[in-house]
């Protein structure tokens, strides 16, 4: 009866053949690899692989000295193994420490390779963000070894809006692949603030950086929208001040997942773009309320060394661990508590119906509410209070003239 083995391996895309003569077990062109390195920008990512050991002899074989090789599975593309190479590499991780350890590669027939981890738990709970081949090991294995395909490997986390997504700005909403530093940005407790820094991401839509898509209808959302699963959203509602002590709290949208109207995008590519502003804000995503970047240790630890580095140079809040957050945050396990719950206000409530404030009469004045469909309200106002009393929420920005507001 064949064994099949699913795991956990790191895809490095698809590369030259390394074995050129199928009469020997030697991959003729192994050194080819040393001095090259992967991160997410050519290709390095988790992807879950099938290795099947048809003849069930503990090995899935490759097809060398012309024998019928066995089988791998990745991406629902079945290809037969080629070969398996031990290499010494030097792993960069996410907080600018490195080390250097043996690693598998196998290759498929047509040319896909992945790294499998020389021990179960070497590469667990790491952010790897650069793998370097230093120097070939063994280059003539015949197979590998089908228990090494049970060692699967923790992948990294980012918090960020993926291509497409509008954000509301001074113009209008503009796509976020648009968006450059300097464009300004609808905030919901301080108007409109200047865009600080941009970083665009580009991923393999797997696993933990598959993107949360909140379909439309979804706890209110109007359009669909996508973020990465550790990007938080703003949820209000009495459960949240019964549950948690506050009006307002941020979870992160992995945890609203319920498989039917939040679910996980899976497959390809997914592009994610960072923005983030002179302090921790709430935008408007596709008109609902979520977090700006957030420069703290594990969103830090996600990024890339070089923009790692640039945020550190140039904000002091990315070096002081993040800045104060907009909103308190929760984690997972304590946000799957208002996961479906009636008693929060769905993430579109807080923006669902943008009206502009006119008239600022000074010292007890009336305000008059004109809403995007046309209808319009007033409330009166004493000396000492400004628009946030009005049922519809906060302003968008201070100061007496024409402004919008989003309840």
């Amino acid at each position: 009866m064949p064994t099949s083995i699913t795991s956990t391996w790191l895809a490095l895309g698809t590369l030259p053949v390394m074995d050129t003569d199928d009469s020997n077990y030697v991959a003729e062109n192994a050194a080819d690899l040393v001095g090259q390195s992967f991160d997410t920008s050519n290709g390095l990512a988790l992807t879950t692989v099938t290795a099947t050991d048809a003849n069930d002899d503990g090995s899935v074989s490759s097809d060398d000295n012309f024998a019928t090789g066995e089988s791998v599975t990745a991406d629902g593309i079945t290809s037969t193994l080629d070969a398996m190479i031990t290499y010494n590499v030097t792993f960069t991780l996410g907080d600018g420490s490195s080390f250097t350890d043996l690693i598998g590669l196998v290759q498929l027939d047509d040319g896909r390779a992945f790294i499998v981890p020389g021990s179960e738990t070497q590469l667990d709970g790491l952010f790897i963000e650069t793998i370097t081949f230093d120097s070939v090991v063994v280059d003539d294995y015949s197979g590998i070894n089908n228990t090494a395909a049970d060692w699967s490997i923790d992948g990294a986390k980012v918090v960020c809006f993926a291509a497409g997504t509008r954000i509301d700005t001074a113009e209008g909403p503009r796509l976020v692949e648009y968006l450059r530093p300097g464009d300004m940005v609808h905030t919901l407790d301080h108007g409109l603030q200047p865009l600080r820094w941009v970083y665009a991401q580009r991923l393999r839509a797997r696993g933990a950086d598959a993107p949360v898509r909140f379909h439309k209808g979804a706890w209110g959302v109007r359009r669909a929208l996508k973020v990465s699963g550790q990007h938080r959203m703003l949820i209000r509602g009495g459960l949240v001040e019964v549950h948690f002590g506050h009006p307002e709290v941020l979870v992160p949208a992995a945890a609203l997942v319920d498989g039917q109207w939040v679910t996980r995008q899976s497959g390809g590519w997914v592009r994610y773009f960072h923005l983030m502003f002179d302090a921790h804000e709430i935008i408007f995503a596709n008109g609902v309320p979520a977090e700006s970047f957030h420069p703290g240790p594990q969103a830090m630890a996600a990024l890339p060394g070089f923009a790692r580095r640039d945020l550190l140079l140039r904000f002091r809040q990315a070096r002081e661990g993040g800045g104060p957050l907009a909103r308190p945050a929760l984690c997972y396990a304590e946000a799957r508590i208002l996961r479906g719950a009636r008693g929060c206000l769905p993430l579109s409530a807080l923006h669902s119906d943008p009206c502009l404030v006119t008239g600022d009469k000074g010292h007890g004045h009336r305000r008059e509410i004109r809403h995007s469909g046309g209808t319009r309200c007033r409330v009166d106002l004493g000396p000492d209070q400004e628009i946030g009393g009005h049922p519809h929420g906060q302003p968008a920005g201070a100061g007496s003239g024409l402004r919008r507001v989003y309840p």
